[in-house]
């Protein structure tokens, strides 16, 4: 889409993927982006009419992509506005003005006969709501055999003014569209209702259950979907779970084929509300449905796993600290409002980290052997957040970023404790000393045994006696170099290691983590890419041969320093 055109808007309702410019086979990356640059002329608070309808363009293109593979809906609003003339009957609800109404009746009327039994149906039904009871008219019209779309209109609206329906606005609206199907009004009333319709929680609850009744289940579902994400946030939790499980007994169920979609967006919005249990058993559904996700649905799927073990795990240790606090708020708008809808929140936060980083290095101090996986989950969010931003800079040249980083690790070397270099060396020259006294007395208890056994067996026989004592004197001196690299291993490992890695993680945690952060936020660069410098930088023995080595091991497993990673972008 040319950013400087006029966007096609005569494409909305019935055709987002025109509106955006898409073709049949983009993905959901480029359906981001034609949207991001489509809001960032039409912010919602100078074009709020505009921003509306991108927005709902939005939501159905991306439920149409998360959906499409498994079903494309038959039944639902036409595509086209040539459509139209293809239904066997079209009218026009009573709030809508149409002097250009285009139907056509199986090719036997003509457009304008068909235009003008519409209107007369309007005026008709204008001229009777003035003169008639509410409550008589609503009886006759319920109590017929045969209603035609107009009269479900007629119905859902005098719905809200008797006092004895049965069924309110959105079942006559829904129970309109399952009889004519092919009605392009009522099925647009009855997706704004579903999508955007500001239902009470007892009419969400039964307009649910209707149509479980008389949908199929993927149609169901991908009908439903935006009304369930909705649902799940206003009422309490049993209430929600207890209406999800009877819909699933109405559709009668055999299988959880095909409703992959439906979890995965389910589950994200739920995550923070549902028990941990019925999320455990969600992710064991869609885990047995690979083949059902693609590469979008994979990476939400993805998401939501590190995001379930964050909650799961991790909770307790954010919500210790001011900084953990907000990302954990952030994560949770992220998954029960949006990601467009957090990206305020995130930008927030994130800038906030990326300009303080002692204070929140301070927060999140170094721990050997916590566990990071679920920081992944904070990069992702922070990454799809940071892709719909305006502006961004070109990463810095490579060769520039890597001498950077290798100045950083001489500094590293050059600053490291020159006491612990000479106590290494003086455990080390210890360690010598102990194999020297180890192999000595080795040698002699050889020659002990061999001397002993010597007198017993041959006497005191010169000659045999020197070379017996010779021979006991090479073996010890074979077991003494044979045990030197097992004594010099161990001595390593459990002396000279322990020594070194704590004054390296006390190094580590006092200067290298505030020099690494600053480094970051003067590259600009993410986490994996420091970190695969620093490995190419570590392998060359000859020169990079101090403790900087050790970062290798170290920020892996350095909490502050992955999630400090995520927040320096946003410094652009």
């Amino acid at each position: 889409m040319n950013a400087s055109a006029e966007p096609p808007w005569q494409f909305l309702p019935h055709q987002p993927r025109l509106f955006f410019g898409l073709p049949d086979d983009a993905n959901k990356e480029a359906l981001k982006l034609a949207y991001s640059q489509l809001i960032r002329r039409y912010k919602p608070d100078q074009f709020p009419a505009e921003f509306k309808k991108i927005r709902a363009a939005y939501d159905a293109l991306e439920r149409e992509m998360r959906f499409g593979m498994f079903y494309l809906p038959s039944e639902t609003v036409a595509a086209t506005p040539d459509s139209a003339n293809e239904s066997s009957h079209v009218s026009s609800p009573p709030d809508e003005a149409h002097a250009d109404t285009h139907a056509a009746t199986e090719g036997i009327e003509s457009r304008s006969a068909m235009g003008e039994s519409q209107l007369t149906d309007r005026a008709a039904a204008y001229q009777r709501a003035g003169q008639s009871d509410p409550q008589a008219w609503y009886n006759e019209l319920r109590n017929k055999s045969t209603k035609s779309s107009y009269d479900y209109y007629l119905l859902a609206i005098l719905s809200d003014v008797v006092s004895d329906s049965e069924k309110g606005f959105s079942h006559w609206i829904a129970e309109g569209a399952d009889v004519h199907p092919r009605d392009v009004h009522l099925s647009s009333v009855l997706n704004a209702l579903l999508n955007e319709g500001a239902l009470r929680t007892d009419e969400t609850h039964s307009l649910l259950l209707a149509l479980a009744q008389s949908r199929r289940p993927l149609e169901f579902y991908y009908m439903t979907d935006a009304l369930w994400q909705r649902y799940v946030l206003d009422v309490p939790w049993e209430e929600f779970s207890a209406t999800l499980g009877r819909c699933d007994r109405e559709l009668r169920l055999k299988s959880y084929a095909g409703r992959t979609a439906f979890l995965v967006a389910l589950m994200r919005r739920a995550l923070w509300r549902a028990p941990v249990e019925w999320l455990r058993e969600q992710k064991r559904l869609i885990d047995e449905s690979p083949g059902e996700l693609n590469g979008d649905l994979e990476f939400d799927h993805e998401l939501n796993c590190k995001l379930l073990n964050l909650r799961e795990s991790h909770c307790e240790r954010l919500e210790s600290g001011s900084y953990g606090r907000r990302i954990l708020s952030a994560i949770r708008t992220f998954c029960e409002v949006g990601e467009w809808e957090a990206a305020t929140e995130v930008c927030g936060c994130q800038v906030d980290i990326a300009q303080h980083p002692t204070e929140f290095l301070a927060e999140f101090s170094f721990k050997p052997e916590e566990n990071t996986d679920w920081s992944q989950s904070w990069s992702w969010i922070s990454w799809m957040v940071l892709s719909k931003l305006p502006t961004q800079e070109a990463p810095g040249d490579r060769i520039w970023m890597v001498q950077t980083i290798y100045e950083m690790m001489r500094r590293i070397d050059a600053g490291f404790p020159r006491r612990v270099e000479n106590m290494t060396s003086a455990l080390n020259l210890l360690g010598l000393i102990f194999f020297l006294i180890c192999s000595f007395f080795t040698i002699a208890f050889a020659v002990l045994i061999a001397s002993i056994a010597s007198m017993t067996l041959l006497g005191m026989q010169s000659q045999a006696y020197l070379v017996i004592t010779l021979l006991a004197m090479l073996v010890g001196l074979v077991i003494s170099v044979l045990s030197y690299y097992r004594i010099a291993k161990v001595w390593k490992a459990r002396l000279i290691v322990p020594f070194i890695r704590k004054r390296v993680i006390a190094q580590h945690e006092t200067k290298w983590r505030l020099l690494i952060a600053r480094t970051m936020q003067m590259l600009l660069c993410p986490f994996p890419f420091l970190y695969q410098i620093v490995q190419e930088l570590s392998s060359d023995k000859k020169n990079m041969g101090g403790p900087s080595q050790w970062l290798t091991t170290l920020l892996p497993n350095d909490l502050g320093l992955i999630l400090y990673s995520a927040a320096v972008p946003f410094l652009r």
